[in-house]
């Protein structure tokens, strides 16, 4: 991002990339820092406050590695932590929202939980993939 002025974009997307970079918050501020100002930052990332967190848990304490489709760097992250880095990159947060609800069981396919997509207001917070909306403050 380091080829593109401040404020050079209106809107900005990453999805399911920040938690394969070095420095999830400083990539963060990157991408706030090309918005311009008004803009906003559609960011989504796999979210292990999940019942696919509590499986990658699992399989570290029984010294199972947890494979993440061999990707070299993949930091464990969750929806509060993704709403934190947006705000400190200066952004306010304007929505948050999530999908994918499934139950782990070892040997076997995740099963989709239906019924939890139909409770998003709760059940965002515990989805498997989270969709944070920041905004550029007017100004900024």
């Amino acid at each position: 991002l380091d080829q593109f002025a401040d404020g050079t974009f209106d809107t900005v997307f990453s999805t399911e990339t920040i938690e394969h970079v070095p420095d999830p918050p400083a990539a963060v501020g990157q991408l706030a820092r090309v918005l311009r100002p008004g803009g906003r930052l559609y960011l989504t990332t796999p979210n292990y406050f999940s019942a696919i967190g509590l499986y990658r848990v699992y399989c570290r304490l029984r010294g199972k590695p947890f494979d993440e489709g061999g990707q070299p760097i993949c930091h464990p992250n969750n929806v509060f932590r993704t709403r934190r880095w947006v705000s400190r990159a200066g952004l306010r947060v304007v929505r948050t929202t999530g999908s994918g609800h499934y139950l782990p069981f070892p040997g076997r396919p995740p099963i989709r939980v239906g019924l939890a997509e139909r409770a998003r207001p709760l059940a965002k917070w515990v989805a498997l993939h989270s969709l944070v909306v920041g905004q550029k403050p007017a100004g900024r």
